[in-house]
Order: C-alpha cells, then sequence, then structure tokens
C-alpha cells in the first residue's frame, strides 16, 4: 500500500458516505504529513515507513478499546474499532503465529542466542524478517519464551 492508495481509499469513503472510514483515513493522511515535516522528507511517503506509521497506530487504537472498555464506554469501542478496521487493511498480510514461531527458531539458531539476554539479537533478526507482517508484542513474546 501507498500513500496514493491511502488518499484514493478517502476519496472512495466519501463517495459512499462511509464517515467512520473517512474519519480513520483522514486520521493517518494527517499521520503522514506529519511524518514527513518530522522527518523533512519530501514527495512520495515510503511502504516500509507506511507500515510502520499504521502499526502504531492500531496500537494506539488497541490501548484506546482497552481505556475505553474499562471506562464502560462500549459505544467509544466500537467505534475505535471500526476505525481500527479500516486502517488495518493498509498493513500487509498477517502471519500466523506458527510462522513467526518457525522465524523465531531461525533467528535462535542464527543469532546463537542462549538465554534472555541475548533477546535483543534475536528480536532484531525476527523484525527484518517479518518487516510489518506481525507485532512487535507478539515478537517479543514468543522470543522471551524461547529463551527461558
Amino acid at each position: 500500500m501507498t500513500e496514493k492508495d491511502v488518499q484514493d481509499a478517502l476519496k472512495d469513503a466519501l463517495r459512499s458516505g462511509d464517515k467512520t472510514a473517512a474519519s480513520a483515513l483522514r486520521m493517518l493522511i494527517s499521520a503522514i504529513k506529519y511524518k514527513k515535516i518530522e522527518d523533512l522528507e519530501k514527495g512520495e511517503f515510503s511502504d516500509e515507513k507506511l507500515v510502520s506509521l499504521v502499526q502504531k497506530m492500531i496500537k494506539r487504537y488497541k490501548e484506546s478499546i482497552e481505556q475505553f472498555e474499562n471506562g464502560g464506554r462500549q459505544d467509544l469501542v466500537e467505534k475505535e474499532r471500526e476505525e481500527m478496521e479500516v486502517i488495518l487493511k493498509f498493513l500487509p498480510v498477517q502471519l500466523g503465529e506458527d510462522d513467526v514461531k518457525t522465524i523465531v527458531d531461525e533467528a535462535i539458531k542464527s543469532t546463537g542466542a542462549s538465554g534472555v539476554k541475548d533477546m535483543g539479537k534475536a528480536i532484531k533478526y525476527v523484525m527484518e524478517r517479518v518487516k510489518g507482517r506481525a507485532e512487535g508484542g507478539l515478537v517479543s513474546k514468543l522470543v522471551k519464551e524461547k529463551l527461558q
């Protein structure tokens, strides 16, 4: 997915009258513009940066959903979930836990990681291989389980 795909999705959402999608996509476009300014970047936003940005937004949505659930605000939970679903479409197809476990095993063998102190090396190896197709929290959890 590219920045242009996000712009096109916003146009489609506006044409169809989907206010939830339009709102979520506007936030994503705003985050892209902010990141471009922050990085002093001109032109097209790279796919890797877009994936990273979407992952951060998904993490924020999950945190918001948890907070709203704890506060008993089911109406806001549903709104956040719907917006998160719109943004999720801009992530590459996510790997299953079994696929990530296979990459974790490969990472441990390749890096020679033998204990929790070597977690960083193994996580770095895995994250380079999954490139946005798995959440960092899952990778960290699986590496920690294997190294304990």
